[in-house]
């Protein structure tokens, strides 16, 4: 008996668009603050957004194609991760360079910025409704956060809401 080959499991492809962006844009950057070719550097960095999309969709399905899916699946998975140290070291850079955050600004520290704010009002959503739905519940969640970060910043330990006055 001769066993048929298992079906090789194809992953979806993953859109390359916003890395060759980003790769483009960070060219530009480079070109510009080297000095070496400050013209060509604004030039990329004005049709980065539009290039990434385009040449991606030159190179899908090519043999370029298939090398670079791999990083960019990996890329998917370490984006959050990247975002976050990002935006520390970008403020870090440019807190030394000042010169540097006309360059930075549009091409890589607002898209880092207004992403950040999303994510964050979204988390705080999502914890207000977990809040919510444990009250709702009645497990006996009772977070009293104004107390919490008074322990963290005035140096005193929260006051459970049925504590007996003047203890």
């Amino acid at each position: 008996k001769e066993r048929a080959p298992a079906p090789q499991r194809r992953s979806a492809r993953i859109p390359l668009g916003a890395g060759l962006s980003q790769l483009i844009g960070a060219l530009g950057v480079g070109l510009i603050v080297t000095g070496r070719d400050p013209g060509v550097g604004m030039a990329l960095q004005f049709e980065a957004p539009l290039a990434g999309d385009k040449l991606d969709a030159a190179i899908e399905g090519t043999p370029v194609d298939r090398v670079l899916q791999p990083f960019a699946r990996a890329g998917a998975a370490g984006k959050e991760l990247g975002a976050v140290l990002a935006l520390p070291f970008l403020v870090g850079l440019i807190e030394r360079r000042p010169e540097l955050y006309p360059v930075l600004k549009e091409p890589l520290l607002r898209p880092l910025v207004v992403d950040m704010a999303i994510q964050l009002e979204e988390a705080g959503q999502r914890a207000a409704r977990r809040l919510e739905e444990a009250q709702r519940k009645g497990s006996g969640s009772r977070v009293d956060s104004d107390g919490l970060l008074a322990m963290l910043f005035e140096g005193r330990p929260p006051v459970p809401p049925d504590a007996p006055a003047g203890d």
